[in-house]
This record gives structure tokens, C-alpha cells and sequence, in this order.
């Protein structure tokens, strides 16, 4: 795949919904607040990557397939997410902590955004922090299965996969 535009469903650059919240193809102009609001939790697993958020958003946008952002109603962002492939396909998000303070909302909506970029692929994977319970429930609800334990720079991963199949 070479860019957003082969991807089956990512012909929805953005979507608003009922509460003001958008999900809008990702801008470099959201890295910066992103970057200095990252959740603790999700800080450690990129300090473990690509070092820092900053380094972390930038990587994305610049070698996902596609990557998206969440929006408050007031357009300020507090999630990344996005898939592509590096000979494995990936799927990845980060946020702040305003995903908790938008839980309801989120849980509602992310199994639609979780399903289009699964879809692309049949299969994606990553590794989320052993203790990153938060990230772990979510993967579970949206239907990841997982694998072995990895160690990264002293820290402990579960590598996990998210299948079409139990994407439903």
C-alpha cells in the first residue's frame, strides 16, 4: 500500500459526530499539544520506541498508511491513531489523558475506527506495556488477542494481534 488513498474504507477523511467530537485525517499541527499531553502510561511504551512523543507522531504521520486524530468540540486533540505496514501490518494509537475524561464517547465510536484500519490488513499487530491496564482493556473489548512477552529497554510488552474476525 503507498498512501491514504489505496486503503479500502479510508475514503472518510473525517466524521463528526453528535457531541462536536471529530475524527479527522492527522495534521503535524496536532503533534505539538499531543506531544506535551501524551498519557503517562503511554509515554513509558514510547520512551521504549521511538524515544519521545514528538519523534513518535512525526514517525507515524510520516510512514503510516493512515493516521487519524480525535478532536474535542472545541478541536482540541487528545488521541493519534493510526495502521501501516513494515512488512508486518501495525496498528497503533496514543492520547492523553482527556480519553478517559471522553471514555464514553470513545468506547462507543473506536471499534468503528478499529474496523476500518484492521480491515485493510486482515490481520494487525503491536506491543502495549504489561502495565498499561487501560490500553490492555480497551485491546481486550476491542478484540486482541495476546501473545507472548517481548523486553525493551527494561520493560515488559505484550506483543497482541486484532484480527478481522474478531473485530466484529
Amino acid at each position: 500500500m503507498n498512501g491514504q488513498e489505496d486503503l479500502v474504507d479510508y475514503k472518510i477523511i473525517s466524521k463528526c459526530y453528535y457531541n462536536g467530537h471529530k475524527v479527522v485525517l492527522a495534521k503535524f499541527s496536532h503533534v505539538p499539544y499531543l506531544s506535551a499531553n501524551i498519557r503517562k502510561e503511554d509515554l513509558i511504551e514510547v520512551e521504549c520506541g521511538s524515544g519521545t512523543p514528538t519523534n513518535a507522531f512525526l514517525n507515524a504521520l510520516t510512514n503510516d498508511d493512515v493516521t487519524y486524530t480525535v478532536l474535542d468540540a472545541q478541536g482540541t486533540p487528545y488521541a493519534m491513531f493510526g495502521a501501516g505496514n513494515v512488512g508486518i501490518p501495525y496498528i497503533w494509537m496514543l492520547g492523553t489523558d482527556d480519553v478517559k475524561k471522553y471514555k464514553t464517547f470513545f468506547l462507543k465510536t473506536c471499534k468503528e475506527w478499529v474496523n476500518r484500519l484492521v480491515i485493510n490488513y486482515g490481520k494487525v499487530t503491536n506491543y502495549v506495556h504489561i502495565n498499561n491496564k487501560l490500553a490492555i482493556r480497551w485491546l481486550k473489548w476491542c478484540g486482541a488477542n495476546f501473545h507472548e512477552q517481548i523486553e525493551l529497554k527494561g520493560e515488559k510488552f505484550y506483543r497482541f494481534t486484532i484480527e478481522v474476525k474478531n473485530n466484529v
